[in-house]
């Protein structure tokens, strides 16, 4: 290492006020400590850190509990699940069979996926790599049909039939960004079409062997036993519940590993030694519309700053699981922190953890909130226009609307009941996000409808004779 690094390296271990590999608990300054107290009792689950300074290890820390039922503590050798930050290793595997030659970046993906409807122009593997490619969410999709991810067992050939029923997009394909996790299901499927393997034996014979990421594998079977792993949980009033992903469609998500592993995983972007041969400058180009409007995503990673100084990095949540993974190339800075807990802010905790390394607590971070004014109005409709039976092929789902001329309400399974509050004329929003659209034929008589959720747009419903 030369000089200087050695330099830069020691001088941020005392701006941190971090503890070096061999320091003691007992010599471990307590920044972090504050940073992470709200976990530190051993009554709640909570997070590791791991923070890397010009290939030094600055911090490998953790806290609160990884087990609460068995009064398991998290350590720095705690398995959690990583959210989308598992985005990035699906790019790298698909950006790595593009360099070996077995798969063009600017293929329609219907080369390969011949079962996806024909849409307004041809969806590119750079568009489902990119969030470009207009593809409805799939878990939007499920969420409609009444099962919201994490109430049913799914696996991909589930997520591919929701894919393919899609005859519409969310926007024309290239002209606009939106978040899915469909395009990355599918890139999964196009690893395993192209290479003949499952992801989790590709990417573990090319990256995490070579890389000595022991502790890192796929949740592909949510039932497998995985030792050290710790539990998700969510808050429900004043008590803690357990909060899994209990499904297995992955490459989306579904990252199962440490702190270490993660570190190193950057460690090999920032040394271009991601791969064989390297994928990583390939993984960081970012995307650009079809109008040539340049978007902040690239291959599984987001460009952005952190006041001023350039990052590249990727947020997760899944479940009870909350993750975020960073890089600033120049200060020569990587971080991570993964949780167990869905009150977690893992995104804020990385920056605030690093923030003596690249702005000398000089720079303040929280912007007051701005103020803002509701406007309510009532909007008068007639119950009866609305009451039926609603199917959608597309979304596979079939609703009961009911009600009085004061109130609707929606049922999509058994038991369920959901208010519908009216915001325009024939336009209403479901209390959970949902948002409906309502339309009219020649005759004035309700007969179909366009529903909406986040990141799926504009899905079509009809009113059953």
């Amino acid at each position: 290492m030369h000089m200087r690094s050695r330099w830069h390296a020691a001088g941020l271990i005392v701006c941190l006020g971090l503890a070096s590999p061999g320091m003691g608990s007992a010599q471990t300054p307590d920044r972090l400590d504050q940073l992470f107290r709200a976990m530190a009792d051993g009554s709640a689950p909570g997070c590791a850190l791991g923070i890397d300074s010009a290939g030094v290890p600055l911090a490998r820390r953790a806290w609160g509990m990884a087990n609460l039922e068995l009064g398991v503590a998290n350590t720095p050798e705690t398995i959690f699940e990583a959210g989308s930050v598992s985005k990035q290793v699906t790019a790298a595997a698909v950006h790595l069979l593009a360099a070996r030659g077995q798969l063009i970046l600017t293929d329609d993906v219907r080369v390969h996926f011949p079962e996806l409807p024909v849409y307004d122009a041809p969806i590119t593997i750079t568009h489902l790599l990119q969030h470009t490619s207009g593809l409805r969410d799939w878990g939007a999709i499920a969420t409609m049909q009444g099962w919201p991810r994490g109430t049913r067992v799914l696996n991909h050939d589930h997520v591919l039939d929701l894919i393919v029923r899609q005859r519409g997009l969310n926007h024309p394909v290239g002209a606009a960004y939106s978040y899915t996790n469909s395009g990355y299901s599918l890139l999964v499927m196009l690893v395993e079409r192209v290479s003949g393997k499952s992801l989790a034996e590709f990417t573990a014979e090319e990256f995490f062997v070579p890389l000595q990421m022991a502790q890192t594998s796929w949740r592909d079977d949510f039932a497998r036993v995985v030792p050290g792993r710790a539990q998700a949980y969510a808050r429900q009033g004043a008590a803690w519940r357990l909060d899994m992903p209990f499904e297995n469609p992955h490459g989306h998500g579904g990252l199962l590993t440490t702190i270490g592993d993660l570190l190193r995983w950057n460690a090999a972007m920032d040394a271009r030694r991601l791969g064989s041969p390297d994928v990583s400058a390939a993984m960081e180009v970012r995307g650009m519309l079809r109008d040539g409007t340049p978007i902040s995503y690239a291959g599984g990673l987001t460009h952005g700053n952190w006041g001023g100084t350039p990052e590249i990095g990727h947020s997760g949540a899944t479940a009870g699981y909350r993750a975020h993974l960073a890089r600033w190339p120049s200060v020569q800075a990587s971080a991570v922190v993964l949780c167990n807990a869905g009150t977690a802010n893992a995104t804020q905790l990385v920056r605030e953890a690093v923030r003596p390394m690249i702005f000398r607590d000089s720079v303040g971070v929280n912007s007051a909130p701005g103020s803002t004014i509701a406007i309510t109005r009532t909007i008068s409709f007639r119950a009866a226009d609305y009451v039926g039976i609603w199917t959608s092929d597309e979304a596979d789902a079939r609703w009961v609307i009911h009600g009085t001329d004061d109130s609707l309400r929606l049922s999509r399974t058994a038991g369920e009941s959901l208010s519908l509050v009216p915001i325009a004329s024939d336009s209403f929003r479901v209390s959970f996000g949902l948002s409906i659209t309502f339309s009219r034929d020649d005759g004035g008589q309700v007969t179909n409808a366009h529903v909406s959720f986040p990141r799926a747009l504009n899905v079509p419903f009809r009113k059953a004779p």
